[in-house]
């Protein structure tokens, strides 16, 4: 996390030098040095727009990887660029004399400060109102019912079936089923899955202790042979998988239903919201439940980009953060390595289609 805000900070000091360069250079005019002072403000930030537009276009999102440092480059490169051209222009005269001899309007010093400071307001303003907005929504959002925003009312040692459904990526794709039966199918406190996939269809598993016979023989030799008995029993189970809709699937123990909250479009620009309920079957009872908010990132603190925000950070304004490890409070002993499905992390778009394509989280 230290890293991240130096890396952060790094960045917003790279990029705000040239226009405070420009600022303080005596020799030019002062009308027309507050012009290139904005201009090297306000044609970075529309070159980060225009970059991540076209990243969007070639990939898809603006998630950091792939072309993404094309939009913070965007900016360093065009602020950098028109300090260049102004400081070839006007060249740094050291002696007040100098300056008089070229004919240029010169003010006195303080004279700077009646303009660059309400300048100054008016850019943290542009730069920060996200942050004011952000964190107004979420007071009243995280102090709205329902409330407490999470909590458990007991755990499940043996749960035997479980569903899970999945609304918010939405749906768990081939990959993702096989990493959830990984988890949580161990033949023996669990001994029935159930996932939903994008298409609304239900995946149905079984197993029971003898599914994991070679790796768990092999659990104390090298992680690679493990890892590689784990994969082809993993296989082996996903091939005799039953496929329902959702009205026609057998019953489960418990269901894990993950689904987004309705917020308006405009809270959307700064939020997202999602809760998690899990659910005893035979009796309704709701055994945890946890509705969490996130926020975008910040403006001055997104590292794929200034303006051009679309992805979420990781931690949560107010309910637990860790959507992937959250129902393990309800089913503490039904996991067999420590890697949910789900990882928490950067979030995509609200509809995001396929976690395949958010691979960096896993």
């Amino acid at each position: 996390m230290i890293g991240f805000w130096i890396g952060s900070l790094m960045g917003l000091i790279i990029a705000l030098t040239p226009p405070v360069l420009v600022a303080i250079r005596k020799s030019c005019p002062f009308k027309l040095r507050m012009g290139w002072f904005l201009a090297t403000l306000i044609i970075p930030c529309i070159a980060t727009v225009v970059a991540g537009v076209i990243v969007t276009v070639v990939q898809g999102n603006t998630l950091p990887y792939g072309l993404a440092p094309l939009i913070p480059l965007s900016w360093y490169v065009s602020a950098w660029g028109l300090y260049l051209i102004f400081r070839k222009k006007y060249p740094k005269i050291e002696k007040i004399e100098q300056i008089k001899q070229r004919n240029y309007d010169i003010k006195k010093p303080t004279k700077i400060w009646k303009y660059l400071i309400p300048i100054s307001c008016v850019l943290v303003l542009l730069l920060c109102h996200d942050i004011i907005i952000t964190h107004a929504l979420a007071w009243w959002f995280c102090r709205s019912a329902p409330n407490p925003k999470t909590f458990v009312v007991r755990k499940v040692a043996h749960p035997g079936s479980i569903y899970f459904e999945d609304n918010v990526y939405p749906g768990y794709d081939e990959d993702d089923r096989l990493n959830t039966i990984t988890n949580y199918l161990d033949g023996v406190d669990v001994t029935t899955l159930a996932l939903n996939d994008p298409e609304g269809n239900v995946h149905v598993y079984t197993a029971d202790k003898d599914a994991w016979r070679q790796s768990a023989a092999r659990e104390t030799r090298k992680n690679n042979e493990y890892v590689k008995f784990l994969e082809e029993e993993t296989k082996s189970i996903a091939a005799r998988e039953e496929i329902y809709s959702k009205t026609t699937m057998p019953k489960m123990n418990y269901t894990v239903l993950f689904n987004p909250v309705s917020l308006p479009k405009f809270w959307l620009r700064y939020l997202w919201s999602d809760e998690m309920t899990i659910t005893d079957n035979a009796t309704g009872e709701r055994l945890a439940y946890n509705r969490r908010l996130i926020r975008r990132f910040y403006m001055i603190e997104s590292n794929p980009g200034f303006g051009f925000r679309r992805v979420f950070q990781s931690g949560a304004l107010c309910g637990d953060v860790n959507y992937g490890r959250f129902n393990l409070k309800v089913f503490p002993n039904n996991v067999k390595i420590n890697t949910p499905t789900h990882l928490p992390g950067v979030m995509p778009e609200p509809g995001f289609q396929s976690t395949k394509r958010i691979n960096h989280q896993r």
